[in-house]
């Protein structure tokens, strides 16, 4: 079990690093530049994400002891897919805009960009709300026992 547990934080870790990534790219933050979006928006996304990814090492024994620690970790595990497909979905209307440059598409990526903000937003909520349980469970950033 225990190293179940310390497998699912990896690959929280390992994913929150792609999507990190990702969200650095050119095709992100031209897209972001081009529908106008807020910048501030994508930082905010960025910087909840690393407030909760700081601490995954006190979740590795809490995780397998405490089952509320386990249902914060379900429940940011879903908000980083959520966010990661965010992210696969602004990549690939990026490469599709390459691609294809008609009115047609134009227009529909005006809308596209409209409801990227919402979902940003959204997920920033969730992470919000994830930032304030881990106080409640008493998660520390940067704190982690070993498993024996």
């Amino acid at each position: 079990m225990a190293r179940a547990v310390a497998g699912g934080e990896a690959l929280l870790s390992a994913s929150l690093k792609v999507l990190f990534t990702q969200m650095d790219s050119l095709e992100v933050l031209t897209f972001f530049r081009l529908q106008k979006l807020s910048a501030t928006l994508l930082r905010e996304l960025k910087m909840k994400l690393l407030a909760v990814r700081a601490v995954l090492n006190d979740t590795k024994v809490k995780h397998v002891t405490d089952s509320n620690v386990k249902d914060w970790m379900d429940e940011l595990k879903d908000v980083v897919y959520d966010a990661k497909d965010l992210v696969d979905d602004i990549t690939t209307e990026a490469l599709r805009r390459k691609m294809e440059y008609d009115s047609k598409t134009q227009v529909w990526n005006i809308i596209f960009g409209e409801g990227i903000e919402s979902r940003v937003e959204e997920i920033i909520n969730t992470l919000k709300y994830l930032a304030q349980k881990k106080k409640v469970l008493g998660l520390k950033r940067g704190v982690g026992e070993k498993l024996s």
